[in-house]
């Protein structure tokens, strides 16, 4: 009888082992798979890391180029404010004070808000004055305005004047600057082809040339407004569209 009951706990014994071992096996299984699913995960963070390592370099580029981008666009602001300047200088026009002097006895000033576009249809892409890259935070000044419009549009003149320049000018393509003998100047550019000269005198509403290309894509053309040596911005004077 007492090797009956020690052969019945032995039995027990060895079922509550299989069991333990069966538990130590699933235990088993399912470290395996979670560490499987840990490598996975940890392979993954290492493939994100690593493209935001690339991206945050392709960042640090683009805004280092969009600094220099920036700064070309600011030499050349100046350059052209420098080139409007000598020519108002030496022209037979009335001057001006550099700092800004409404001349009321002027057309512009007569028939503000109410001068025609340089070109017949189109729309603002760049507005007048500082305008911040959203991405980038990098500020560029524009002494005027850039006007979309479809390719080979009308570019005219938008008053009676004497061409002072008529030719390509660094990046803004062919440009024209016309002073209008009343102490204004108005500058045209980034135009594809000119059909006018120095030293011509123009009439309202004659045709200059054609539209061309804009920076950061598009077809239109780069309008400015000037009394004396101060740009102003032109929608003061536009008509309202």
């Amino acid at each position: 009888a007492e090797a009956a009951r020690e052969c019945k706990r032995l039995d027990e014994s060895t079922d509550s082992l299989n069991r333990y071992s069966d538990s130590i096996t699933v235990l088993h299984q399912r470290i395996t798979l979670l560490r499987e699913n840990m490598s996975q995960v940890q392979a993954r963070i290492h493939l994100e890391e690593a493209r935001q390592a690339v991206l945050r370099l392709q960042i640090q580029e683009d805004i280092v180029a969009a600094q220099e981008s920036s700064a070309v666009l600011e030499a050349e602001r100046r350059r052209l404010a420098s080139l409007v300047e000598n020519l108002r200088s030496s022209s037979p026009g009335p001057s001006v004070l550099s700092s800004f002097l409404p001349a009321t006895n002027s057309y512009f000033d007569r028939n503000r808000g109410s001068v025609s576009w340089p070109v017949h249809s189109g729309q603002i892409s760049r507005n007048f004055g500082i305008e911040v890259h959203p991405l980038y935070g990098t500020e560029t000044i524009s002494d005027g305005i850039c006007i979309t419009t479809i390719p080979g549009s009308e570019i005219t003149s938008v008053r009676q004047g004497k061409i002072l320049h008529a030719g390509e000018f660094l990046s803004m393509g062919q440009m024209v600057i016309i002073d209008h003998l009343d102490g204004f100047y108005t500058v045209y550019g980034y135009m594809n082809e000119l059909e006018v000269s120095a030293d011509q005198n123009i009439t309202t509403g004659q045709r200059l040339g054609i539209s061309g290309g804009l920076p950061g894509g598009g077809n239109g053309v780069y309008f400015e407004i000037r009394c004396g040596g101060q740009p102003i911005d032109p929608t003061i004077y536009l008509e309202v569209r």
